[in-house]
Order: C-alpha cells, then structure tokens, then sequence
C-alpha cells in the first residue's frame, strides 16, 4: 500500500499481517479488531483514528504521525515504534505507557511533549 488515502472508514476485522504501508494517510478511521501483526507502516499519518481491540504484535512503525485518535483494549506485544511524531501529548503519554515505557522530556522536544525513553 503506497501513498493511498483513507478518510472516515470503517475497518471491522481486517487482516493486515505483513502488510507493507509506505506514505498512507488514515484520516478519521476506525479500526475494530484489526489484526496489525508483523505489518510495517513508514510515513504513514493516522489523524484523528479509533483503534478498538487491535492487536500490534511485532509491528513496525517508521516516521510516521499519530494526531488524536484514540486506543480500546488494544495488545501491543512486540511494537517498534521508530522516529515519527506524536501531536497530541496527552495521547502519547496514554501510548507509552500501553507500551510499558517510560516517558522522558529531551532538552531539544518541545516543552511537554513526551518522548518515549528506551525500554529496561
């Protein structure tokens, strides 16, 4: 999937294991029960989406941006997040945190805006 776009979709139960994301954009998406395992995601944008019961297992995410949206009851097992931004940070702290990571201020981040620290 390169450079596609999806606005106001519903996706219910799909499997997107493996799936290779290059450039989509996710504008106002909810995704029930979809299955991210072992999908890598690179300059990807989800804005605004809703993540209900996802899994993550083993996914990759690369420089993409997380703007918004919301997580429910969703397994995050395994999920490399690398690069990218998180706008909202109130919803990265929610993130980090789902991750088991610990958040920590860098002297060169916007003032407030949680970055995650390395995992141990």
């Amino acid at each position: 999937m390169d450079g596609e776009r999806f606005d106001k979709v519903l996706f219910v139960d799909v499997d997107m294991r493996e799936l290779a994301d290059r450039g989509a954009v996710f504008n106002e998406c909810t995704f029930r029960g979809v299955r991210f395992n072992v999908s890598s995601h690179e300059n990807a944008a989800f804005i605004n989406c809703t993540f209900i019961r996802c899994s993550f297992f083993d996914a990759v995410f690369r420089d993409c941006k997380l703007i918004g949206g919301m997580f429910d009851g969703c397994t995050y097992g395994l999920l490399t997040v690398e690069g990218g931004a998180v706008i909202d940070p109130a919803q990265a702290t929610v993130l980090v945190t789902a991750l088991g990571m610990r958040v920590r201020p860098e002297a060169d981040d916007e003032p407030g805006v949680p970055r995650p620290a390395a995992r141990g």
